[in-house]
């Protein structure tokens, strides 16, 4: 479900209230729409104008997306889906790959993090290239992954990829020192936006990557030359607090 920009959208919109409507005279109709996260700005704009338009008529819109990807109104009702807990992955992963080795599984369970997608894609790898492909990356997963950080603003994409640099968690003096010589106008604003949209999550004493593999494939993208200027950066920053305390 997409729109190229704003052009003829309310002729569009109105054809497809009167094509619903006229579905919908027969008998009740659900609208799917999958993906939301990747929706342009027109396509939500869309979703909300038949929310409106079709309130007192016998359709329902069930969408699946990514939290922080809701449409711009309210909606009756929204399920949010938890990770496999380890029973669940081991359940699905014995399935899919039942010749994986005990230290494979456990390998594959603890890197997909409870994604069901990442699970199975790992799994389809391990038993295409055997357990010693248990610690390469599927394409797929690492595409889709890409896909995530190359939606995030500038700013934000900058932050994410020196935060790779750091490790899976991460305390905010380490991303300043990491930052040191790239000025961010709101940093918190950024680490904010990526708490938004799971790229990381917030924890008592500072940040962590929301999913190992976004780490991976985050640090992944950083050129070597950056690599090693934020490494020098942090090595550093710890220096300097050591000559702090001891003083």
């Amino acid at each position: 479900l997409a729109l190229a920009g704003r052009l003829d959208f309310n002729p569009a919109t109105d054809s497809l209230v009167t094509w619903l409507e006229a579905r919908a005279s027969l008998r009740p109709v659900v609208l799917a729409v999958d993906d939301l996260h990747w929706a342009d700005d027109a396509s939500r704009e869309l979703i909300d104008a038949l929310r409106r338009d079709l309130d007192q008529v016998p359709v329902a819109l069930l969408l699946f997306g990514r939290p922080g990807h809701a449409p711009s109104t309210d909606v009756d009702l929204a399920i949010e889906l938890m990770p496999l807990d380890a029973a669940a992955a081991r359940q699905l992963l014995e399935r899919l790959a039942p010749t994986a080795s005990e230290a494979t599984r456990e390998h594959v369970i603890a890197r997909a993090g409870g994604n069901p997608f990442f699970l199975e894609e790992l799994a389809h790898h391990i038993v295409d290239s055997g357990d010693a492909g248990a610690r390469d990356l599927p394409v797929s997963v690492e595409l889709a992954i890409q896909a995530r950080l190359d939606q995030l603003p500038a700013t934000e994409l900058r932050v994410a990829v020196a935060a790779s640099v750091i490790g899976r968690e991460l305390e905010r003096g380490a991303l300043e020192a990491a930052l040191a010589g790239e000025p961010l106008p709101d940093l918190d604003g950024a680490l904010a936006e990526l708490a938004r949209r799971e790229i990381i999550v917030r924890l008592d004493h500072g940040y962590a990557f929301h999913h190992v593999l976004i780490r991976e494939v985050a640090y992944a993208r950083t050129a070597e030359l950056a690599r090693r200027r934020i490494h020098a950066a942090l090595a550093g920053s710890y220096d300097a607090r050591v000559a702090r305390h001891r003083r």
